[in-house]
């Protein structure tokens, strides 16, 4: 296997880079199949190499956060008042006098 790193494996693997070198994993049972890893040789990526991905993963990581703080604080309520749900007429509907409006006289359909 090439090298991996810890976000590319899936989170019940990436235990296997915590072994030391030379070191073989216990068997991991997966739904896709069964795994043994062997640790060949480790190192650590320079910080240059991954400058990108690190800033792209803060941005995207804020954004969601923001997104999550705005939603958090719009909390939407019912007010039957403004409605006027104590003047509805039986019917659930108030009359458009009581609204204090006029319907529009309909559209001419042609020539009468």
């Amino acid at each position: 296997m090439t090298k991996v790193r810890r976000n590319s494996l899936p989170p019940a693997q990436a235990t296997v880079l915590d072994l030391s070198l030379g070191e073989v994993s216990p068997v991991i049972t997966d739904m896709s199949g069964y795994y043994v890893y062997k640790v060949g040789e480790k190192d650590t990526i320079p910080l240059s190499q991954v400058h990108d991905e690190i800033y792209g993963s803060l941005k995207s990581q804020r954004f969601q956060d923001q997104m999550q703080a705005v939603q958090q604080s719009a909390t939407p309520s019912l007010n039957d008042d403004y409605f006027g749900a104590g003047q509805a007429s039986p019917e659930g509907m108030m009359p458009d006098a009581a609204r204090g409006r006029t319907r529009p006289k309909p559209p001419s359909l042609g020539p009468q």
